[in-house]
């Protein structure tokens, strides 16, 4: 499921960055500490959305950079429990396939898929005897 989170950090801007526009700054510091990072255990972060508030920036002895308290929104994807999701299929072995679902990658095993005897060929798909149904790559 895809979530809208609203978060509120310091946001470390570098002294190379004192000449550009503070707000470009902040944006692109956000970007490179969030976007396509694991949030926790199971929320993964996929991009910046909006710059809510920049607050006043503070600077720390020892670090020329400047840090800013900033409300910003991030948009998460949280894979739910028995939820259903389309994926690409990357790789397929003799006991299921790996499929991607959005930013993260996740194991299906043949016995999820189908209620059939399947066997696993030299083209690297999985096909039932009785149903036909088979998994190929892609």
């Amino acid at each position: 499921m895809y979530k809208i989170l609203t978060v509120k950090d310091r946001v470390r801007v570098a002294p190379s960055k004192f000449k550009d526009n503070l707000d470009e700054s902040i944006r692109e510091s956000i970007i490179k500490e969030y976007e396509n990072k694991l949030l926790d255990n199971n929320r993964f972060i996929i991009c910046l959305t909006d710059v809510i508030n920049v607050g006043e920036g503070r600077i720390v002895p020892g670090d020329g950079a400047v840090y800013y308290e900033t409300t910003f929104k991030i948009l998460i994807y949280t894979p739910l429990i028995k939820e259903i999701v389309e994926g690409e299929i990357t790789e397929i072995t003799d006991f299921g396939a790996f499929v991607r679902i959005g930013p993260i990658e996740g194991f299906v095993h043949m016995s999820q898929v189908m209620d059939d005897y399947v066997s696993f060929s030299k083209t690297k798909s999985l096909a039932g005897k009785e149903s036909k149904k088979t998994l190929i790559i892609g």
